[in-house]
C-alpha cells in the first residue's frame, strides 16, 4: 500500500502525467463532440449508412439531447438562478450527447467483431485514438490559457459575488500569462479596502499559487503587479519580467547615486554595460525590512559601500549599530570614512552618544549661527549615514535609547543625515516605535512579507501594500518604494573580503592608507581609475602653516570635527539677541564670539531656555 501511494503522488508530480489529467478532464468536458467524431469513424469503417438512416440516427440524438436538456431546465424550478437553470441544462445536454456518440461508436464495431472484421474494428479504434491524441497535443497551449481564464474567473466571481464580473482581454507569451483585465460591476464595494484585498489575494493565488517553500520553487514563480482603474472599474494585472537570481558587486562607475541592484528595463534609470540598474540617492530616512536569509544585511552594506565609493556620503558612515553582534557590518571596522561600527549594548550607547549625537548638534549650531546672523559663512554639511540594524534588538536591550532614536529621526535629516533602519518583524509591537517609523518614507522590503508585515511596512504607499507579499524568497530580491516609485530589485551581492580576498578592492581602504586630500567646496568629481577612493568620506582638514602641535594622548574623536566658521564683530544681531535673555559671550578669542554664541544659545535638550532666562531678567 505503502508502495503505490509514494508511486501515486511521483505520479501527480511529473508534467506528462498532469497534462495527460487535464487532457482527460478537458476531453470530459468536451466528450460529447469527441463520442460524435468517434462514431462517424466507425461508420465510415463499416460503410457509410445510408442518407435516410444518417438523418434519422442524427435527429433522434438531437431529439434526445434537447429532451434532456428540457428536463433539467424544468427540474431547477423558475426558483433558480437563470445562469443556475442555464448551467444544469448545458450539463445535461454534454452527458447524453456524450452517451448518444459511445452508442452509436459502440456498435458499428461491435458489428464488425462479429462479422469477422476484428482487424478492421481494432484499425478504426487506433486511428480514433491517434486523432485524438494529435487533438490533445494541438490544443495543448489553449487548453492551458482556457483551464487559468477559468479559474481566474471562478475565483473573481467567488469573491465579488455575482455573475457579472469578467476576465479577459488576456495578452500571452506562449502559456505564461502577460497581462489581463478583471472588470467588476459598479456596484461592487470597491471602495473598501477589505474587499480590494480580498480580490487581489484571490487573483494572486490562482496565478502563483501558495507562497514558495525553496528557492527552486521561487525561481519557477511568475511574479504579477495590481493596480485599480476606478473610472473603468476594472483591476489591471501585469507580470514583472524576471530578474537574475544572483547579481555579483562590481564597481558600475557611476557617482553621486548608489546602485540599488538590477532592474526590470521599463523602471531602469540608466543601462550599464548592458545591465538596466535602478539608482538611488537619499534624500530620506529609510526602513528596510525582511526575514532571516533573504540578504537583508549583505544588501545593506553593498549600498553603503557603494555610496562611500561614488560620493553619495561624502560625511561618511558616523556609526553602524550592529544589534544581531553577527558581524554582518563587521568588513567596515577600520575603514576609511566609517565611524565605530558597535556590537554590545556599551558600544552602542558610545557610538549615538559620542558619534551621531555630537555630530547633530554641531551641525544645528552651525545652522542656528547661519540663519541668526552670528555667522557670515554658510555651513556645509557633507551628507552622512548611520546604520541601525535590527533595531529591535538594540531597543530590547537598551529600552533608554528609544529617547535618542526619535530625537535623531526627527531632526539628523536636516543635519544632513540620514538613517539605514533594518528589521526583521515589521509586525511585532516592539519592532519599531510609530513615532520613528513614521519618519523613515523609503522603504524596502527583502523577500516576501506576511499581510501585517505588508501593511505596516508599505503603509505609506496606501493599498499597493500587498504588493510585499509577492516578492521571491531569493537572497537579494527586493521590492522598493523610494521616490514615489515601485521597483523590483536583484541587490548586488557584496562577500566578506575573510570568505572571498578579491572583493577587497570593491571595500574602502583601511585608515592606514590616506587617499589623496580634496577641497571642501566644492563636493569631489568622480573619482579617476588610479585611485576609485579619492574625495570620499569627511573633508579634510585645511593645510596647515605652521608647525602641528604634538600628538595628544587623548584617542581621536570620530568624525573630526570641522573647522568653526568665522564671526562677524558684534553687531545689531547680537545685540537683539542679548536682548533676548542669551548670556553674555565668554569667547576665548575675539574670532570665535559668533561661534561660541550660537553653541551658548542653541541646547536641544531644551530649546526655550532662552524665553526663561528673559523672564528671570
Amino acid at each position: 500500500m505503502r508502495t503505490l501511494t509514494l508511486l501515486a503522488d511521483r505520479v501527480e508530480r511529473s508534467p506528462l502525467a498532469r497534462e495527460t489529467v487535464n487532457a482527460l478532464a478537458d476531453g470530459a468536458y468536451w466528450g460529447w463532440a469527441v463520442a460524435l467524431l468517434a462514431a462517424a469513424a466507425a461508420w465510415a469503417g463499416r460503410g457509410a449508412p445510408s442518407p435516410g438512416t444518417a438523418a434519422l440516427a442524427a435527429a433522434a440524438i438531437a431529439v434526445g439531447v434537447g429532451a434532456a436538456a428540457l428536463r433539467s431546465w424544468r427540474r431547477a424550478g423558475p426558483a433558480a438562478a437563470p445562469a443556475d437553470r442555464r448551467l444544469a441544462a448545458t450539463m445535461a445536454a454534454r452527458r447524453w450527447a456524450t452517451g448518444y456518440g459511445l452508442i452509436a461508436t459502440i456498435v458499428p464495431i461491435s458489428v464488425m467483431a462479429g462479422d469477422g472484421r476484428a482487424s478492421i474494428a481494432v484499425t478504426v479504434a487506433y486511428i480514433v485514438a491517434l486523432v485524438l491524441l494529435g487533438v490533445a497535443l494541438l490544443t495543448l497551449q489553449p487548453r492551458a490559457r482556457a483551464r487559468l481564464l477559468a479559474r481566474l474567473r471562478i475565483g473573481v466571481r467567488a469573491v465579488a459575488g455575482t455573475e457579472h464580473a469578467r476576465v479577459g482581454r488576456a495578452l500571452w507569451t506562449g502559456m505564461a500569462l502577460q497581462r489581463v483585465l478583471i472588470t467588476y460591476p459598479a456596484d461592487w464595494s470597491a471602495h473598501r479596502s477589505a474587499r480590494r484585498d480580498e480580490l487581489v489575494e484571490r487573483v494572486m493565488w490562482e496565478l502563483c499559487g501558495p507562497p514558495p517553500a525553496s528557492p527552486r520553487q521561487a525561481l519557477g514563480r511568475p511574479d504579477y503587479l495590481t493596480r485599480w482603474d476606478h473610472i473603468n472599474t476594472r483591476l489591471i494585472v501585469e507580470r514583472v519580467p524576471s530578474l537574475p537570481p544572483r547579481l555579483p558587486a562590481r564597481d558600475f562607475g557611476q557617482h553621486g547615486a548608489i546602485v540599488l541592484g538590477q532592474t526590470v528595463a521599463e523602471d531602469a534609470d540608466q543601462v550599464i554595460d548592458g545591465v538596466p540598474v535602478a539608482l538611488y540617492e537619499p534624500t530620506a530616512h529609510l526602513l528596510v525590512a525582511g526575514a532571516t536569509q533573504h540578504g537583508k544585511s549583505s544588501g545593506v552594506r553593498a549600498w553603503a559601500v557603494d555610496g562611500l565609493g561614488h560620493g553619495v556620503f561624502p560625511g561618511g558612515i558616523l556609526a553602524v549599530l550592529d544589534g544581531k553582534g553577527s558581524g554582518s557590518f563587521a568588513p567596515l571596522i577600520g575603514r576609511q570614512g566609517v565611524g565605530p561600527v558597535a556590537h554590545t549594548p556599551e558600544e552602542w550607547e558610545q557610538a549615538l552618544l559620542q558619534a551621531v549625537v555630537p555630530e547633530v548638534d554641531r551641525r544645528y549650531a552651525q545652522m542656528l549661527a547661519w540663519r541668526s546672523g552670528q555667522s557670515t559663512q554658510r555651513p556645509h554639511h557633507p551628507r552622512a549615514l548611520v546604520v541601525l540594524d535590527e533595531i529591535q534588538q538594540i531597543l530590547a536591550a537598551r529600552p533608554d535609547l528609544l529617547q535618542v532614536f526619535d530625537r535623531l529621526a526627527r531632526q539628523a535629516l536636516e543635519a544632513g543625515v540620514i538613517l539605514w533602519v533594518l528589521t526583521q518583524r515589521p509586525d511585532a509591537r516592539d519592532a519599531i516605535p510609530g513615532a520613528v517609523r513614521d519618519q523613515l518614507t523609503d522603504r524596502v522590503t527583502f523577500g516576501p512579507l506576511s499581510g501585517a508585515g505588508a501593511k505596516m511596512v508599505f503603509d505609506v504607499v496606501g493599498d499597493d501594500w500587498a504588493r510585499g507579499m509577492g516578492v521571491a524568497p531569493l537572497a537579494g530580491r527586493a521590492l522598493t518604494w523610494m521616490g514615489g516609485r515601485w521597483r523590483p530589485v536583484q541587490a548586488p551581492w557584496l562577500p566578506m573580503p575573510v570568505d572571498i580576498p578579491q572583493v577587497e578592492a570593491l571595500y574602502p581602504p583601511h585608515t592606514g592608507q590616506q587617499p589623496t586630500p580634496e577641497p571642501e567646496h566644492p563636493p569631489a568629481p568622480a573619482a579617476p581609475s588610479g585611485d576609485p577612493w579619492r574625495g570620499y568620506g569627511p573633508p579634510p582638514p585645511p593645510p596647515q602653516t605652521t608647525a602641528p602641535p604634538e600628538p595628544s594622548a587623548e584617542p581621536r574623536r570620530w568624525p573630526p570635527p570641522s573647522p568653526r566658521p568665522a564671526a562677524e564683530p558684534p553687531g545689531p544681531v547680537e545685540e537683539l539677541l542679548r536682548d533676548y535673555g542669551d548670556p553674555p559671550p565668554t569667547p576665548e578669542g575675539p574670532d570665535d564670539r559668533g561661534q561660541a554664541e550660537a553653541l551658548a544659545t542653541y541646547n536641544p535638550n531644551d530649546p526655550y531656555a532662552h524665553r526663561r532666562r528673559r523672564r528671570r531678567d
